[in-house]
């Protein structure tokens, strides 16, 4: 299991883990496709990793800086940097290649303005939790990017079938599912304990109503979404999503 694990952080960042294909190798984030050896329930690991680093940068940008109202905004520019650089900017990749598609007039207007937009947005609901709970912004980094990589998993298992245009679901089993949900569970927890129980019903009540509300978005316009765009696109609707339920529902300290 720890192998397959590796397999999986070394298939979506820049780290050298395990020994399936490399994010370099695969910049379209496939290589859950191609390489079988992946095992796509430890993608909630991958980014319990990736939250790990971008808490660091988060807390040792705030420490660094004195105590002004963007402070919070740079430190989480700062660990949103620290993202995708170990990422590759694979999910964001994944999201201007979705809405380019999305748009089709070809200006790349459209998905350079979606680019903006979800890293600004982020960025600003960091600072926000920043400001309700030190504490509370790091949990919610974490659970983030851990239930972010979660939640394309069942959507693209309930896309496949109507539209058999989304690669990544044939490797999607009811184990791997398993699989993924428990490696959210401890980041959750965590969540729970530093902003309160109504910080995690409410991040993963709009984390998945957003996801839920792509999914409609893409079957309704009959989108061609490939497993790469895919993936990273919905990751990015449920990362923001995610940060949003929390500031709304986090308890101030």
């Amino acid at each position: 299991m720890l192998r397959a694990c590796l397999r999986t952080v070394r298939a979506f960042t820049r780290l050298r883990a395990g020994d399936a294909a490399s994010a370099q190798d695969n910049p379209s984030g496939t290589a859950l496709v191609r390489a079988e050896r992946v095992e796509v329930g430890h993608l909630p690991a991958v980014g319990l990793l990736v939250g790990m680093a971008a808490c660091v940068a988060f807390a040792v940008v705030s420490l660094m800086l004195p105590v002004v109202p963007l402070a919070p905004f740079a430190a989480a520019i700062a660990s949103t940097a620290v993202t995708v650089l170990l990422t590759g900017a694979l999910h964001e990749r994944g999201l201007v290649d979705l809405v380019d598609s999305i748009d089709g007039s070809g200006a790349g207007a459209m998905p350079m303005l979606a680019l903006l937009f979800a890293v600004g947005a982020k960025c600003a609901l960091l600072a926000v939790l920043a400001a309700q709970s030190p504490g509370g912004v790091l949990a919610s980094l974490l659970a983030a990017h851990a239930v972010s990589r979660f939640a394309p998993l069942p959507m693209a298992s309930v896309i496949a079938p109507e539209a058999g245009r989304w690669p990544v679901p044939a490797l999607v089993a009811r184990r791997s599912l398993w699989i993924a949900g428990l490696w959210c569970v401890p980041a959750l927890l965590l969540l729970g304990v530093a902003g309160g129980g109504g910080s995690v019903a409410g991040a993963l009540l709009f984390s998945g109503a957003a996801v839920a509300a792509w999914r409609h978005f893409l079957l309704r316009r009959h989108v061609q979404v490939r497993g790469g765009e895919g993936f990273g696109a919905t990751q990015q609707v449920g990362e923001l999503a995610f940060y949003l339920g929390a500031a709304m529902a986090m308890q101030p300290q």
